[in-house]
Parts: C-alpha cells; sequence; structure tokens
C-alpha cells in the first residue's frame, strides 16, 4: 500500500502565526517556506486553499495492508474477495469501531485508521492480528505513527505521519504490528513489554532514521500462527523458606509456614501448588521468603515472582509475636494465600487486555475479568460482564466461571453504582446458586453467594450460612470473614461487626478492595458516632477512588457534622458530581429501619438533597 503525498503543482508558499507552536510547544520559524515541484511534503500548519482552511491535528494513524494480496487474487480471485469480505465486515472494522478508531480510507487491500489514542491504536492493532488465527486465509501487515495530519475537503488525510505509517506497515512481518518509537513511548506498562527493538531501518522515502518496534516481540509469525494456549492453571512453586536468627526457632516457624502455606493453596481454586520436590514442573509464579527470628519476636519476608521474566509483583514484610505460633501462622497464611489470589489474577489478567475474549481460553478469560473486577469502579465492572459472558458461553459448568460470573451482574450494587431494581437479581443469583452446585468445595463460590445474598436480598443469616460453609473448605479466607462482618454490621451487631472488619484489614491491609472496606468502616463508626475515626477511614477511601459513589456517599455520611467540610465549593461539586441524595441510604442492607433513617438524617445534616 503507497499513500506517500507528492506535491504535483508548482511551489506554494505558505504561512503561519508567530503564536503557532509545535508538538513541543516551540514557536514554528517566522519565515515562508517554499516545496519544490516533485517533493513529498506535508503541511505543517493551516493553510488556505481558496475558501475554508485546511486544519492539522496530532493523531494516531493506523496503516494495515494484506500479505500478498495480489497473488491470492491470481490463485483464486473469488475466494480471495470473499475472505477479504469476511475481514473488513466480521474482524477488521468491527475492531476499529471497538477501539475508537475512524476508518479514513479503504484502499482495496488496505485501509487508513485515524486514532485519537496510541494506545487505542495499539490495542486495535494486536486484537486485529489475535483475531486472525492460523486457519485463517488472510494475513495482515500494520504499522502505527504518531504525527500531524490534515483532513482535506474530501474527507482524505494527507501528511508526513500517514507516510510513516505506511511505510511502517511494509516493515512489519506478516501477522504482525510494527509502531515507531513515538507511539511506543506513549503506551503504559502492560503493553510497551510486548513490543521488541527493531532498530532503525531504512524507510522508504522517509529520510530521517526511525526506531522502530515490533510485535509480537519474540516468536517467528512468518506463518501466522499464535502463540500455544493453554487451559491449565497457574502454578505456584513454594520455595523452602530461608532463615535467619534464632536458627531453631526459625526452621521451626519456617517449617510451620511451609505446611500451612501448601495447605491452604491446595484448597485453592484456580490455581495449583508445588514445591522443591516437584521435579519436572515449570512454575508460573514462585513464592519465597525469609524467616528470621529473635526471642519471641519473628520477621517474615515474603514475595511473588513471575518465573518468565523474573518480575517480582509482590512483596511484604509481616512482624509478629510467636509467643503462640500457631496464631501467628494462621495469620501469616491468611495474608499470603489472600494476596496470591489477587495479585496472581491481577498480573496474569494484564496480559489478556489487550487480547479480544473471542481469542482467549477460560482460565485466560477468568484472569482477564479479575483483573477488570479488582480496579472496584464504574468502566472496569461493566468489561468484567463482557468478558465472563464469553467465559460461561465456553464453560457453563465451571463453578469458578459461574460465580465470578454472577459477581460481575452485582458489582456494581455494593458500591452503590447500580441500585438492586436497576440488576436482574433472579439471573445473577441463579449463576451464584449453579456456582455452588457444581462446585461444593470451592470456597469463593460460597463467598461469592454470601455477599449476593446480602446486597441483592437483605439475606444476613444466608450470608452467614454461605461464609460459614467457605470457612469449612478453607478456614483461614479472609474474605469470608468480612462477609461475617458485614452481616453483622448492616443486621444491627454494628459494633462487633466493625472489630472484625477491622481484623480483616490488618490482615491483609493493601489490597484493590480496600477503599470499600475503608468506606463501610467510615459509615459504620459515623452511626455509631465515632465522628473522628468514621472521618478517617471515609476521606481515606474516597481519595483512592473519588469517582465512585459509595466512597463519595461515605464521606457524606462521615462528614455531616463538619460545616467546615460540607460548606465547601468542593464538597458540593462532589455531591453535584454524584447526584448524591439522602435516599442513598436505601442502596445499604440494613435489616434495622432505625440505621437507615439515622443515616439519611446523617446525609441530610452534609447538605444532600432529598
Amino acid at each position: 500500500m503507497d499513500v506517500e503525498i507528492v506535491n504535483t503543482k508548482p511551489t506554494v508558499p505558505m504561512r503561519r502565526s508567530s503564536s503557532s507552536r509545535g508538538a513541543l510547544g516551540t514557536p514554528y520559524p517566522d519565515a515562508d517556506r517554499s516545496i519544490p515541484l516533485g517533493q513529498a511534503f506535508h503541511y505543517d500548519w493551516p493553510v488556505r486553499r481558496g475558501v475554508g482552511a485546511l486544519k492539522r491535528r496530532l493523531a494516531a494513524i493506523l496503516a494495515a495492508d494484506v500479505v500478498g494480496y495480489s497473488k491470492m487474487m491470481g490463485a483464486d480471485e473469488t475466494a480471495t474477495l470473499a475472505a477479504l469480505n469476511h475481514l473488513r465486515h466480521d474482524i477488521f472494522e468491527p475492531l476499529v469501531a471497538d477501539h475508537q478508531g475512524t476508518v479514513v480510507k479503504r484502499m482495496g487491500d488496505g485501509w487508513l485508521i485515524e486514532f485519537d489514542s496510541a494506545l487505542d491504536a495499539v490495542n486495535c492493532a494486536i486484537a486485529v492480528q489475535q483475531s486472525l488465527t492460523p486457519h485463517e486465509t488472510i494475513k495482515m501487515r500494520i504499522g502505527i505513527h504518531i504525527g500531524d495530519i490534515i483532513h482535506d475537503e474530501e474527507g482524505d488525510i494527507h501528511g508526513d505521519g500517514v507516510n510513516i505509517a505506511a511505510r511502517l506497515e511494509a516493515v512489519a512481518t506478516p501477522c504482525g504490528v510494527s509502531i515507531s518509537d513515538q507511539v511506543y513511548q506513549s503506551l503504559d506498562g502492560t503493553i510497551a513489554p510486548l513490543f521488541a527493538d527493531g532498530g532503525e531501518p531504512e524507510l522508504k522515502n522517509i529520510a530521517r532514521r526511525i526506531r522502530v518496534w515490533n510485535w509480537p516481540s519474540t516468536a517467528d509469525t512468518t506463518d501466522g500462527a499464535q502463540p500455544p494456549v493453554s487451559n491449565k492453571v497457574p502454578v505456584i512453586l513454594l520455595e523452602n523458606f530461608s532463615q535467619g536468627g534464632d536458627a531453631d526457632s526459625a526452621n521451626d516457624v519456617a517449617m510451620e509456614l511451609q505446611s500451612g502455606l501448601l495447605d491452604a493453596l491446595s484448597n485453592r481454586s484456580g490455581v495449583r501448588v508445588a514445591t522443591e520436590l516437584d521435579k519436572g514442573v515449570v512454575p508460573s509464579y514462585i513464592l519465597k521468603g525469609r524467616c528470621r527470628v529473635s526471642g519471641t519476636r519473628c520477621r517474615l519476608h515474603a514475595s511473588i515472582t513471575v518465573n518468565a521474566s523474573g518480575e517480582t509483583c509482590w512483596t511484604t514484610k509481616i512482624d509478629g509475636d510467636i509467643s503462640d505460633i500457631f496464631d501467628f501462622v494462621d495469620s501469616v497464611v491468611g495474608q499470603i494465600s489472600a494476596a496470591i489470589r489477587v495479585e496472581i489474577n491481577a498480573s496474569a489478567g494484564s496480559d489478556f487486555v489487550s487480547r479480544p475474549d473471542s481469542s482467549l481460553n477460560v482460565q485466560q478469560l477468568l484472569s482477564k475479568a479479575a483483573f477488570y473486577m479488582h480496579h472496584f469502579d464504574e468502566k472496569n465492572a461493566w468489561l468484567s460482564r463482557d468478558t465472563m459472558a464469553t467465559a460461561v458461553a465456553l464453560a457453563g459448568e465451571d463453578p469458578m466461571v459461574l460465580a465470578m460470573h454472577a459477581y460481575s451482574l452485582m458489582q456494581t450494587v455494593p458500591l452503590a453504582i447500580e441500585r438492586v431494581e436497576d440488576i436482574d437479581v433472579d439471573t445473577a443469583m441463579s449463576f451464584a446458586d449453579r456456582s455452588v452446585y457444581f462446585g461444593p468445595n470451592v470456597d469463593f463460590a460460597f463467598h461469592n453467594r454470601a455477599r449476593m445474598r446480602l446486597w441483592l436480598g437483605n439475606d444476613h443469616d444466608g450470608c452467614r450460612k454461605d461464609a460459614a460453609r467457605a470457612l469449612s473448605i478453607n478456614p483461614g479466607y479472609h474474605l469470608a470473614h468480612e462477609d461475617l462482618a458485614l452481616a453483622d454490621i448492616f443486621d444491627g451487631n454494628m459494633a462487633r461487626g466493625l472489630v472484625d472488619l477491622e481484623a480483616v484489614m490488618r490482615q491483609v491491609p493493601e489490597q484493590p478492595i480496600t477503599p470499600y472496606r475503608l468506606s463501610i468502616l467510615g459509615i459504620g463508626h459515623a452511626l455509631l458516632g465515632n465522628r473522628e475515626t468514621a472521618l478517617g477511614y471515609a476521606l481515606d477511601g474516597y481519595e483512592r477512588k473519588p469517582l465512585v459513589r459509595l466512597h463519595a456517599l461515605a464521606y457524606a455520611a462521615a462528614a455531616s457534622d463538619y460545616t467546615e467540610i460540607t460548606g465547601t465549593a468542593s464538597f458540593r461539586t462532589m455531591v453535584d458530581q454524584h447526584g448524591l441524595t439522602s435516599g442513598d441510604a436505601s442502596r445499604l442492607p440494613f435489616a434495622r429501619a432505625e440505621d437507615k433513617t439515622q443515616l439519611e438524617s446523617m446525609l441530610r445534616r452534609a447538605g444532600l438533597p432529598k
């Protein structure tokens, strides 16, 4: 595909205001420029041609082309046209639309696409290539560059950025994506590592050298093959903990910790645990630890490392008293076991965000959905629903799939994003019921139904019953302990519930769910009259996730007696932004009418409308 722009008219003088600025904020030189006849050029500023102005803008340009199109047409024109039509209508252009791209030009076997975001352009390109499975007839090359473009009066785009994108497409491998260094530098830490440095190849008719980055970063893709996928669950290698200090005591603690972790992780669904005795096992993650004992004090350093890259994705330091070694071990095992579920899901899920759900297997879909869910916000909650719907279609009897799909349908309710009446409660609960039917020994399935019973049905006793079943499967399961705490908080046993929820917070102090817990603590302490404690918790939760309605609601309740807060413009902006009302008290699953009435009164004192 060739989209070089050539000036075929006599010299065109171009002028611009001295106030015009380039991409880095430096003024353009105050001089006219003339472009010799026949030289490729691009406009750097608005140029007037007769009536109207041609406006330039910075954009990400994606150029895509079918590999070997002419040869394919010569071999079988009918089949090639059918395959191209399928590519266009069923794969390429729908994915462009999904990633907010605009088709600017179709050129038989190629496209020019414009994006406002370089990340959207790259995610779209990778999604397209991953959708073209090895059995597809057609293979593509894709190039992406960021540059200034001009829209002409016919809707076409011109500029040096268009030329470079086309040249990058030409050097990409079949089934590959090549991007300029400008694009690469704009990518985040989850996407950039997918690309390998391709050096500074010579690009046709591009005078300056441009560093190129290529995807996939390793495997030879000349045959169009995608990397093999596996439905196997992640394997965690539990290494023998190193020891220090009092050798005998450290050895005893280390042995107890490893035994406890082996038992807890073996009961986890979605992961497999191995030890150094399991020869030939290639782990996905490695759990390491160092145990140092002095007297009755123990310090444990633990970390989780991604085996393939050597990257440490989680680390913690835990200090404790080993006078009662079993209490200490149970506490540590609970913390590490909980962290493993969260960190491994989030770590693995980030690898699949750029890939369409249709290209992923069940385990990958679970990881991707978990990655979305762990953001605990509106946008990602919606994304998780789509991903889990795909997973259910593939594995409709898998208890983890069913439980996570059920949760995806209700996650917005505890966050006060949607009301109970806004969702299909019967459908959500039916998936939760099926998850425990197919997974009678899956702790997550019972925990998930416990929270759904609480938030969707105000069924506090049902919540306790399912949480107890989860704990019978996994006694250290902190989320089940949280379920019991929440059942007490909303069922009138508020003081006891708050103590238990604070204990969960100490066990797992920093998790994606932490702002949610802080907000519940803030509301509970506000209702008990613990004003300063309530404000501390609620403000912390709100500042971590200010765009989530629950956290704004908790902050408003906790600040209700602080006129120096509720009287500020920023507080009023928060209330207006979220559309908060005193009626939002009904969003919480209180069993007692007096708790709901008291919260409504606090929200009215904060100035919230009815």
